[in-house]
């Protein structure tokens, strides 16, 4: 089993100085995908720069030489050495050249310290002196040098990120920072600097505050953030039975005397379902840690919820990705999250470690209850979205070394028994359980109250959790077994055995041991209503949250793809709630990289592609490892007919998020527009198989078998579209009243059973697609041609064409109704009104060449050979009407047209003028 370990940051091996003329890119090692460079980028090893026309100046720090690179040119950077496969190379060497350490393929969290950038309170000679001697020395000597190449040929942007990455490797972090910001706003595109700067921020949520410093050195404080998930937003996902009943229990037990006395809005902070999104949870987290972390504090981090695995990335996107084939990692699902990408809607397990117990030492202890295995299953989701002990440990591996610094105690609500088996790693839910708890919650509690005998008055972690092991598994008859982690088994959990705890109610002796259906949701209402009771005190931290929270919402609905309409405004929303949050939290990477995204998908809308590319981009390189970007570039790819690219950023996006079911579409979207119709196919279906809940992948799948021609086919597939949309809608409270994929797939039926002559399966079906849809004015048309048409009833068909035409009477479909309506009413011999219909649309559109045919047509079924001629004269030369005007000077000559349409309008005015 192969799990994701920390992506560890690394040097690049060349710096962008200046770039001339647009044509210039960057081709990544991972990724098929070209990058725009741009002057303060960054070249990793491995990295090929690639330009048609113009020049590229660079620093390629491995020679310590300054590489200038003329068009056409392919050049691809080695660790000590840069190979050129094309174009004329020269360089002249350079005294100053050091690049920072940062991640090749950043993935930003967003748990992130509030405010703007500090003012550096302490001179930078001050901060030297600090350091020991042969750092000091060794500092000194680098910046002096740097220094001394001020005002010389060296570009500047090279000298400042080598002062930036020397004050960053002597572990001056809050003057780097200063340095990252000003190399961030000269030069823009330089965003790699995101990356170093979160590192150099985060070191901000570990400084203790004054008042920490200050107070509670002997026995230190404790601070608890407690969350929990039972309602889950999104359908696909299960809800869970008591997990926020867990969560506010166990709140309650922490504000008991014996669980530390803690107070809501000062050192506990509880988060219950629809408050614990995952923007909510991110941003209340990030304030409630920041200026805590002093050696003698105690973190407690309680968290119910689900949890899912996410693949780091696919290789092999034709490949499912199961365990054993892909690097993993785990993800926990908050109220907001999406099954079907947890990397972008869910918190990263690895961003708990990162946050806090890569930094436990200077918290002192930190106490992770993780409940978060619940029933093994997340509706659509497979199997493998259920965590496991083993893997969530592993993320958590060098923190709970015996030898790390300060104490850490990880306990979890199960854990493998078999090996290669996730089949019994459940946690699992009893409404017996004092009103209805997790049992792995409801042990904890009942050992922490009391049950677990002390040692020395106090109770140790490593009792706890031998009790709750031994409890659970006999209560469950050995299907779930909680496990612990922890740097000592002589963690103190309760210091006081003698103070008074909370009262749970014991089980009763001759219970079913069964899991029953859930509870009212009302049951809880009281304990949900203390939410967030600190609110009032933290408005920098709601305001941050709602923003993003909004935003988030947005990026929910492009997840669903198709499935749900998306418009332009929806995006320019989303794109200014992101920029809201940034000037609470300046430096959030994946909060900028989302407004970028959102940005660039609205400039897409407005055709606007190079913007629309621009601003993509930029987002990518913030968050690479996240697909919503790569899937959003895409689709500008494809609206400008460049299939190939749009085919590399969907497959990117595939195997960012491989359960994700819209990149999957729009690869066969791209596939069947380029041609490939059987690739296009077996896509289609892989996405249906991936949203069954979605009826716009076995939709498109039907119009490419009708486009083949392969109408049985296509037919079948419709119903499963139309299946699919009305399963959906009745499951879903929140789904529109008025669903496209609903009608517009009745209508296609309709089409087809008209095609093949059933009129009534066909009228049937079109009236279907109007009851889904009234303003379906396509579907409308259709029926009003077979009522005309096979269903002889030409008076029902004119009043439906004219109230389309009263509800649109020019531009849409306007057109074609008042053509069908002027053909139909020359037909059934209203000729008058019939050329009425004709001049009106000549009104519109004098160019319409139909339109005009039909109206010379009418004037000669109406016995006006002469008119029919000059309607044809008034566009002389045009093409297409040399056959009508021969075959009128032929009726002016006494003989038969030779067209049959024009004889038999010509035969019917004739009758008309003897009659």
């Amino acid at each position: 089993m192969t799990f994701a370990a920390p992506v560890p940051p690394e040097q690049p091996a060349a710096l962008i100085l200046s770039v001339q003329g647009s044509n210039v890119e960057i081709a990544r090692s991972s990724s098929g995908i070209r990058l725009r460079a741009h002057p303060g980028m960054v070249l990793f090893v491995g990295e090929r720069l690639i330009q048609e026309t113009g020049a590229v100046q660079l620093a390629f720090c491995g020679r310590h030489e300054i590489v200038s690179i003329s068009a056409p040119s392919k050049v691809q950077l080695r660790s000590a050495d840069y190979v050129a496969e094309r174009g004329q190379v020269s360089s002249v060497p350079t005294p100053v050249c050091r690049l920072p350490m940062i991640h090749r393929e950043p993935m930003p969290n967003n748990i992130w310290p509030f405010g703007g950038r500090e003012v550096q309170a302490e001179s930078l000679e001050t901060l030297l002196r600090e350091l020991a001697p042969e750092p000091q020395a060794t500092l000194r000597a680098a910046l002096e040098g740097i220094d001394a190449n001020v005002g010389t040929s060296i570009p500047t942007l090279l000298l400042d990120v080598a002062r930036a990455a020397a004050l960053d490797e002597a572990g001056i972090w809050t003057e780097a920072s200063v340095q990252y910001h000003q190399i961030r706003d000269r030069w823009p595109e330089a965003d790699w600097t995101r990356d170093a700067i979160e590192r150099m921020r985060q070191q901000e949520l570990y400084r203790p505050s004054a008042d920490q410093l200050g107070a509670g050195e002997e026995s230190g404080h404790v601070f608890a953030f407690v969350v929990g998930v039972s309602d889950y937003q999104q359908p696909e996902i299960k809800d869970l039975q008591y997990a926020d009943h867990d969560a506010a229990t166990f709140a309650q037990y922490l504000e008991s005397d014996r669980g530390g006395g803690l107070k809501r809005g000062k050192n506990l902070l509880l988060l219950l379902n629809h408050e614990a999104t995952r923007d909510r949870v991110t941003a209340n987290l990030a304030a409630f840690v920041q200026g805590k972390a002093t050696g003698k504090n105690t973190l407690i981090i309680y968290i119910a919820a689900h949890g899912a695995y996410a693949c780091v990335e696919k290789r092999l996107p034709s490949e499912p990705c199961v365990p054993g084939q892909d690097d993993e990692e785990p993800y926990i699902l908050m109220h907001d999250s999406h099954p079907e990408d947890p990397k972008l809607t869910g918190i990263r397990m690895g961003d708990l470690h990162d946050l806090i117990t890569a930094h436990a030492g200077s918290f002192g202890t930190v106490i992770l209850y993780l409940d978060i295995c619940h029933g093994g299953a997340l509706g659509s989701l497979p199997l493998r979205s259920n965590l496991t002990s083993p893997q969530v440990k592993d993320t958590f591996a060098d923190a709970l070394r015996p030898d790390a610094p300060g104490d850490v105690g990880l306990l979890l609500a199960s854990s493998r028994m078999k090996p290669n088996s996730r089949k019994d790693e459940f946690a699992l839910e009893e409404s017996f359980l004092d009103g209805g708890h997790g049992t792995f919650t409801y042990f904890v509690l009942r050992g922490l109250n009391g049950d677990v005998p002390p040692q020395k008055n106090t109770i140790l972690i490593g009792d706890l959790m031998n009790h709750v092991r031994s409890q659970v598994r006999e209560l469950t008859g050995n299907r779930q077994t909680p496990d612990l982690s922890a740097t000592r088994p002589s963690i103190v959990l309760v210091a006081d055995t003698s103070r008074r705890g909370i009262e749970l109610q014991e089980i009763p002796p001759n219970i079913r041991k069964q899991i029953v259906k859930p509870r009212s949701p009302q049951a809880d209402e009281q304990l949900i209503a203390t939410i967030l009771a600190d609110s009032a005190e933290m408005p920098q931290v709601i305001q941050r949250a709602a923003e993003e929270e909004s935003g988030q919402q947005q990026l929910l609905i492009y997840l669903k793809g198709e499935q749900v309409p998306q418009v332009r405004g929806d995006f320019e929303k989303c794109a200014r709630n992101f920029e809201r949050a940034l000037a609470v939290a300046e430096d959030a990477a994946f909060t900028e990289s989302r407004q970028l995204f959102c940005a660039g998908r609205a400039q897409i809308f407005n055709k606007h592609y190079a913007e629309a590319e621009a601003l993509l981009e930029r987002s990518i390189r913030i968050d690479r490892k996240r697909a919503y970007s790569y899937n959003a570039l895409g689709i500008a790819h494809l609206e400008q007919a460049g299939f190939d690219q749009a085919i590399l950023a969907f497959q990117n996006a595939i195997n960012l998020a491989p359960d994700w079911a819209y990149p999957v579409h729009n690869l066969a979207l791209a596939q069947e527009q380029a041609g490939f119709y059987n690739e296009a196919i077996a896509t289609y279906r892989r996405a249906m198989s991936l949203a069954p809940y979605a009826s716009y992948p076995s939709y498109n799948l039907a119009l490419l078998l009708q486009r083949l021609n392969r109408l049985d086919d296509a037919q079948a597939m419709y119903q499963i579209a139309i299946r699919t949309a009305l399963a959906d809608r009745r499951s879903n409270p929140n789904a529109p009243p008025r669903w496209s994929h609903l009608t517009e797939a009745y209508n296609a039926l309709g089409t087809l059973a008209a095609a093949a002559g059933r009129t009534k399966a066909a009228r049937e079906h079109f009236l279907n697609a109007i009851q889904q849809d009234p303003a379906n004015l396509v579907a409308q048309h259709n029926l009003a041609l077979l009522e005309a048409g096979p269903l002889r009833a030409m008076d029902r068909a004119e009043v439906r064409w004219r109230e389309i035409l009263a509800m649109e009477p020019q531009g849409g479909i306007s057109s074609v109704v008042r053509l069908s309506l002027a053909e139909s009413l020359a037909e059934s011999g209203k000729i008058d009104e019939s050329i009425a219909e004709y001049r009106a649309l000549l009104g519109i559109d004098p160019s319409f060449t139909a339109a005009r045919r039909g109206l010379a047509v009418a004037y000669l079924g109406n016995g006006g050979v002469a008119e029919a001629m000059s309607v044809i004269e008034e566009v002389p030369g045009k093409a297409g009407f040399e056959s009508v005007r021969e075959d009128l000077k032929r009726i002016l000559d006494g003989k038969e047209p030779l067209d049959g349409e024009l004889a038999r309008a010509y035969r019917r005015g004739r009758s008309r003028r003897t009659r």
